[in-house]
C-alpha cells in the first residue's frame, strides 16, 4: 500500500521511513490528494466531509467533547455529527481518541484493506 500522512505541522517527522509526507499548503491540495485515494484514515472533521464528497471508503477515530469525568450534557450547541458516507466506519471514546483500542482499529483497517486488494 502507498501511505501518505497529511503533515501539518510537521507532526509526523519520526514516520518520514515509513510513509510519505505531505505537506499542505491549502484545502484544495488536501481535497485533490484524498479524490485519488482509495481510503481515508482520519482523527479530523474536515477531512472527513472532503472525503464525504468523493465517496471514499474510511475510518474515523472520534472522541466526544467531554473532559474525563465529565458527564455528557444536553446542551443545545454540542452537535452530534457523522459521515453521510455508508462506506465510513466510526471507532469513537467519550473523552479522547487515544482511549480507542488499537486492535479495533487494526480489524477495521484489515477488513477494509482486503476489500481493495
Amino acid at each position: 500500500y502507498s501511505i501518505i500522512l497529511l503533515d501539518y505541522k510537521k507532526e509526523y517527522n519520526e514516520f518520514k521511513k515509513l510513509a510519505k509526507l505531505f505537506t499542505s499548503n491549502n484545502i484544495m491540495q488536501v481535497a485533490a490528494l484524498i479524490e485519488k485515494s482509495d481510503y481515508v484514515f482520519t482523527t479530523d472533521t474536515g477531512i472527513v466531509h472532503i472525503a464525504d464528497v468523493y465517496s471514499k471508503p474510511m475510518t474515523v477515530l472520534y472522541s466526544d467533547v467531554f473532559k474525563e469525568g465529565e458527564e455528557p450534557r444536553n446542551d443545545s450547541y454540542i452537535a452530534e455529527w457523522k459521515s453521510i458516507n455508508p462506506k465510513t466506519k466510526m471507532l469513537r471514546d467519550k473523552y479522547n481518541v487515544n482511549n480507542i483500542n488499537l486492535n479495533s482499529i487494526f480489524d477495521i483497517l484489515d477488513k477494509e484493506l482486503l476489500k481493495n486488494e
